[in-house]
């Protein structure tokens, strides 16, 4: 490599560093905004423990809504509003906010795991779901089975086959074949 190209790599590398600093910069003060305006709804909302997982979800979504639109940050964001007009704020400032709001709830919930020795669902953290097993229940695979735990439920099916008949995956390296795969889908 030449000394321009070498110059024009460092360069790079730096405008990144720099770039990635004022993100890092930028999210904290927007995660500091949060927590100061919203931390007692969030922590709030970390005690709901007789909510079903559903409710408790739409219930952070609204939110995580309501804090992205009445978050007031110690930065201008978005264009500038006409006089008398409320601030608009742009997309990425959105996602920043998302980032935050998601940041400070993780880091409640940790912290009532940890220090409260709570779940979300208000299981202690020694107490277990009830389990649920059974196998055999397709009679044409060579093995199948249902286990429950909780609101988590799975089918799992085995047919077995010669080699010839494993499945053939072509990814960018090579072609390969997989004579046994466990493929699972779970609900969002």
């Amino acid at each position: 490599m030449s000394s321009t190209d070498e110059d024009i790599v460092r360069r790079t590398q730096v405008k990144a560093s720099f770039a990635l600093m004022l993100e890092k910069a930028k999210l904290a003060a927007v995660e500091g905004s949060v927590r100061d305006q919203f931390e007692s709804e969030l922590r709030e909302l970390t005690a709901a423990e007789k909510d079903s997982k559903e409710l408790r979800s739409a219930k952070r979504d609204l939110l995580f809504e309501t804090i992205i639109e009445e978050t007031q940050l110690p930065f201008p964001v978005g264009p500038t509003p006409a006089e008398g007009e409320p601030a608009v704020k742009d997309s990425m400032t959105r996602q920043y906010l998302k980032r935050a709001s998601e940041t400070v709830y993780k880091d409640l919930v940790r912290k009532k795991i940890a220090v409260e020795k709570r779940r979300p669902d208000g299981r202690t953290e020694e107490e277990i779901r009830p389990i649920w097993c059974e196998v055999g229940v397709s009679p044409r695979t060579h093995g199948s089975a249902v286990f429950t735990r909780g609101q988590t439920q799975i089918m799992s099916l085995l047919t077995l086959g010669t080699a010839k008949e494993g499945q053939k995956i072509d990814d960018l390296s090579r072609e390969q074949q997989r004579r046994f795969m466990h493929h699972y889908n779970f609900p969002p």
